[in-house]
Order: structure tokens, then C-alpha cells, then sequence
């Protein structure tokens, strides 16, 4: 089986070594794990290439996290070197959080909209974080007019880490957006991110882990790592009602699919 993972940060100090490890320890020998590690700013961006340099199924998207909009914008680093790379298969993280205030709002779309635009430039998939404050839907609003324009112009992105509304849900599915679930789907009290799972398109269906952080049952709480992406998939697959083998089939074509990749 492939388990891949679409979206995790790799940490400096991590050996890719100690994540296959940990993932053969509890695999079959033909098993494998594909991961895409993101950058939220220049300097985790260059951490996130290092690692894809490191192995052959690993790639990574280059980007600036909303939380770090106003740094950038006061900075401006150039990401064209690390977007040429050739291990480069997409922008992100990038998007909208209005749930923290790291950065103001005008900021942070000034900062969405301009790798929007770097992303149609280098016929780029995005990688889009949205998250708002209770009771509100604010970011949605305003990521769903800036996404609408980007996939009418032949835009393709990805909703991570989706924990947004039903209504929002099939909005952005109308755009052709793909979706991807984490650790979150595992967890007790986490009832609307099973029930997005069963509207969203199978054919645009993604996994992550979005570790360091989010980590699955029975490791929540703990420091999340990519090959625990087995236990998202495991929880997905069953509330699908899918085998694993398919499960994983399924989610591995898409994601080879989307990010214009080829498993070794």
C-alpha cells in the first residue's frame, strides 16, 4: 500500500531516516510513504526543500503561512530560486487566518492573493489554509471570492485541514477544489469533520498529517509524525465504508493527480 502524505512540516532536526524507520517498524515490506513537506515562510520553505532533497517520494510547496503575511510583506523574499526547483510541485501554505491575529487581515490578503497569482504563473497546484474565528465566516467569504477568480483563470488548489461547513464544503467543490483530512478525523468530539468526509469527492480526496501537530488517536497530544498518516487513513477508510488497500489507492492516484508527481 502507498500512504501518502500531503501536507507536513518537516522539522531541521528530524533524519528522514527516523520517519521511514518508524514507518517500517509497524508496515509490510512493500509499503510505502510518500510525503509533501510545506513551507509557511522563506526560511521553513528551505528546511521543507532540504528534506525532499533527501528521498525519492518526497516533494515539497514552496510558500508564506498567513500567520507570517505582514513579515513577508516587510521582507519580500524571493521564492523564485526554490520554485524552479525541480522538487518544487506546488504553492504553500498559503491562505487566510482570522482566527489568530499574527497578522492583520488586509495583510494577509495581499500576501494570498500574490501567490495566487505565482501559482498560475508556474501552473501550480495551492495548498490553502482557511480558519476563522467562532461563529464567523468571514475568511471563508473572502477565500472563496480570491479562490472563484484563481480557478476561473485555470486555477487548481487544495482546501487542507478542511473543518469548514457543509455549505462552504460544496461552494469550493463547485470550483474543483480537492479536499484533505488529518489526525482531526480521529478524534472523539470532531463529529463535523467525519460528516464533511462523507460529502466530500472521492476523486479529490487527500490525507495529511499536518504534523508536527494534529496527531491521530491513540497518539493525540503527542508530537505528530508523517508516518502516523497510517491511522488517518485507517479512520477514513472506515467511516467510507472502504478497505484500506482502496482507501489508499484512491487517495495516492489523487494526490499523484493534483500535485503532478510520480511515485518511484
Amino acid at each position: 500500500m502507498i500512504f501518502f502524505d500531503t501536507h507536513y512540516h518537516h522539522r531541521a532536526e528530524t533524519e528522514y531516516s527516523e520517519i521511514i524507520s518508524s514507518f517500517r517498524a509497524e508496515m509490510a515490506e512493500n509499503d510505502k510513504l510518500c510525503m509533501i513537506a510545506l513551507g509557511g515562510s522563506y526560511e521553513e520553505t528551505l528546511v521543507a526543500r532540504s528534506a525532499a532533497c533527501s528521498a525519492e517520494n518526497i516533494w515539497f510547496c514552496s510558500g508564506v503561512h498567513p500567520h507570517c503575511a505582514e513579515e513577508f510583506l516587510e521582507r519580500n523574499d524571493d521564492f523564485s530560486e526554490l520554485e524552479n526547483d525541480p522538487k518544487c510541485c506546488g504553492i504553500g501554505e498559503i491562505g487566510l487566518d482570522y482566527y489568530y491575529d499574527f497578522s492583520d487581515a488586509g495583510s494577509q490578503k495581499k500576501v494570498f492573493e500574490y501567490f495566487l497569482e505565482r501559482a498560475l504563473a508556474k501552473k501550480f497546484p495551492a495548498v490553502v489554509h482557511v480558519r476563522d474565528k467562532e461563529d464567523s465566516i468571514q475568511a471563508y467569504a473572502d477565500a472563496y471570492g480570491l479562490l472563484a477568480e484563481f480557478a476561473s483563470s485555470g486555477g487548481r488548489f487544495e482546501l487542507h485541514s478542511y473543518a469548514g461547513s457543509i455549505e462552504y464544503l460544496e461552494k469550493f467543490a463547485a470550483l474543483g477544489a480537492y479536499f484533505s483530512v488529518n489526525g482531526m478525523v480521529t478524534f472523539k468530539k470532531a463529529d463535523n469533520i467525519r460528516l464533511n468526509l462523507q460529502k466530500m469527492p472521492l476523486d479529490r480526496l487527500l490525507i495529511e498529517t499536518d504534523s508536527p501537530y494534529l496527531a491521530p488517536v491513540p497518539f493525540r497530544g503527542k508530537e505528530n509524525r508523517p508516518d502516523l498518516v497510517r491511522f488517518v487513513a485507517q479512520k477514513a477508510a472506515d467511516e467510507l465504508q472502504m478497505s484500506l488497500s482502496d482507501f489508499c489507492e484512491l487517495t495516492a492516484k489523487n494526490a499523484e493527480k493534483f500535485f503532478n508527481v510520480e511515485i518511484l
